[in-house]
C-alpha cells in the first residue's frame, strides 16, 4: 500500500496502537540469549548473560539458565516495544553440538556439556575407529559414551537428549525435537531416514534421541503459564529453527552455488553453499571453525 507521507503516518501509528504483529528472534549463544525484532525499520533487542563453568578440560552450563534467559529476554523486548508488539511468530536458534540431558517431563538432568567440551577425547577417537568417519570430541555422539562410562546413572535416567534450543522448545511446547541442522552434526544421522539408528553400534540407545523436523517446522501451543508470562496466545507460533552458524549463512545470503561467508562471535565460523544438496554431508550448506 502506497499513502502519502501523512497518511501513512496516521496508518503506522493506527497499526502500532492495535498492536502490530511481530516475528521474533531468539538466539541461545554460548555466552548469553539474545531476543530481537524489527518494527518500522527500527531494532528492538534484548539480551540475557551466563556463565560457563571451564575446568579439567570440561566446559559446562546451567540448562535452567537456558529457559531462564529466554523468558527474561522476551519479557524485556515485550516491556520495550509495549502494546506495539503482538507475537506472531518466535523463531530459534542456538549453539551446537552440545548436550543437555533431561527426563520424561523435559527437566534437565545435570549440566549442560557444550561444544566447547573437549572431556571425550577417548570416544570420539573409538568412534573414528568403529565407523570409519572422523569425530572429535565435541560430537554429540562422543558425549553421551563418556556418559555412560563415567556417569552410567545419568544415562540411564536420560529420556532424551537434547540441545539447548531444543531444551527451551521443549520446556515451551512440551515436544522433544531436533532440527535437521542439528542432526547433521551427529556422524550417526541418516539424513534420508532420518533417525540415528547406526548410534547402537557404538552400544548407545537411538530411542534416547528425539524426533527429527525441518527447521521450518512451525508449532504451536506454547505452555499456557509461559504464554501468559511472555504475553502470546493460541495465534503465536514457534518456529524450530537451527544451529546459530547454519542461520546465519542464511542471514548472510548463502544459499546458491559457491557462495562463502564469515561468522566471528565466541567461535569463528566459515561457512559456504557447494549447491549440490540439501545440506548435510551430501551438499547445502555447510560449516567449519574453531572457538577459544
Amino acid at each position: 500500500m502506497h499513502l502519502p507521507g501523512n497518511l501513512a503516518g496516521r496508518w503506522q501509528a493506527k497499526r502500532r496502537r492495535r498492536g502490530e504483529p511481530v516475528i521474533i528472534g531468539v538466539d541461545i549463544g554460548t555466552t548469553n540469549i539474545k531476543a530481537g525484532a524489527v518494527i518500522d525499520g527500527r531494532y528492538y533487542g534484548s539480551k540475557y548473560g551466563y556463565a560457563t563453568d571451564y575446568r579439567d578440560n570440561m566446559a559446562e552450563q546451567d540448562p535452567a539458565e537456558y529457559l531462564r534467559g529466554t523468558v527474561h529476554c522476551l519479557k524485556e523486548l515485550r516491556a520495550q516495544i509495549g502494546g506495539r508488539m503482538k507475537p506472531a511468530a518466535l523463531v530459534f536458534s542456538g549453539h551446537a553440538p552440545s548436550l543437555v540431558c533431561v527426563d520424561q517431563h523435559g527437566n534437565p538432568l545435570g549440566k549442560a556439556i557444550i561444544w566447547q567440551d573437549q572431556r571425550a577425547a577417548e570416544e570420539a577417537h573409538l568412534i573414528s575407529t568403529l565407523l570409519g568417519e572422523t569425530v572429535n570430541a565435541s560430537a554429540n555422539e562422543a558425549k553421551m559414551l563418556w556418559l555412560k562410562s563415567h556417569q552410567p546413572d545419568l544415562y540411564q535416567a536420560a529420556y532424551r537428549f537434547l540441545q539447548p534450543k531444543d531444551y527451551v522448545l521443549c520446556r515451551l511446547t512440551g515436544q522433544f525435537l531436533i532440527d535437521e541442522s542439528a542432526a547433521s552434526t551427529m556422524v550417526t544421522y541418516r539424513r534420508m531416514q532420518k533417525d540415528f539408528e547406526p548410534i547402537g553400534r557404538l552400544g548407545l540407545d537411538p530411542w534416547k534421541m528425539p524426533e527429527v523436523v525441518p527447521s521450518e517446522l512451525v508449532l504451536r501451543d506454547i505452555a499456557a503459564n509461559y504464554a501468559c508470562e511472555l504475553g502470546t496466545d493460541e495465534n503465536t507460533r514457534v518456529v524450530v529453527g537451527g544451529i546459530d552458524a547454519f542461520c546465519e549463512a542464511l542471514g548472510c545470503g548463502i544459499y546458491e552455488g559457491h557462495q562463502i561467508g564469515e561468522m566471528t562471535g565466541t567461535s569463528t565460523c566459515v561457512f559456504g553453499c557447494s549447491g549440490s544438496g540439501s545440506g548435510g554431508r551430501g551438499g547445502g550448506v555447510g560449516e567449519g571453525g574453531g572457538g577459544d
